[in-house]
């Protein structure tokens, strides 16, 4: 993966290139809210660790799609996992590197 530290103008920028994870594979998230609910649109993103390895998930989004006190949805392997942001937000020119608790949601079946 490589990260953007510096763009000196528009045509030339200085690259550092860093491990931020192993396997990343590219997900459909969806946007969650207090008082809206659960959006029916649907956001990819990067999710950079295995979501079942770790109690923490780390996710690559574009710039600006997460609104402070909004939460992701993400469906994986038959389950439904709730993402919630936790401190430590990277944001780049046209990223943001956003680490998230899960938890597994409960579909109500």
């Amino acid at each position: 993966m490589i990260r953007r530290f510096q763009r000196e103008s528009a045509q030339q920028g200085t690259v550092g290139i860093q491990t931020l994870g192993r396997a990343a594979l590219p997900v459909q998230v969806r946007l969650q809210s207090g008082q809206m609910g659960i959006s029916q649109d649907s956001e990819t993103a990067i999710l950079l660790n295995p979501i079942d390895s770790a109690p923490e998930a780390q996710l690559l989004l574009r710039a600006n799609v997460l609104v402070a006190g909004q939460n992701l949805e993400l469906e994986r392997n038959g389950k439904v996992y709730l993402l919630l942001p936790v401190g430590g937000t990277e944001h780049g020119d046209d990223y943001d590197l956003i680490r998230c608790r899960q938890m597994i949601r409960d579909r109500g079946e």
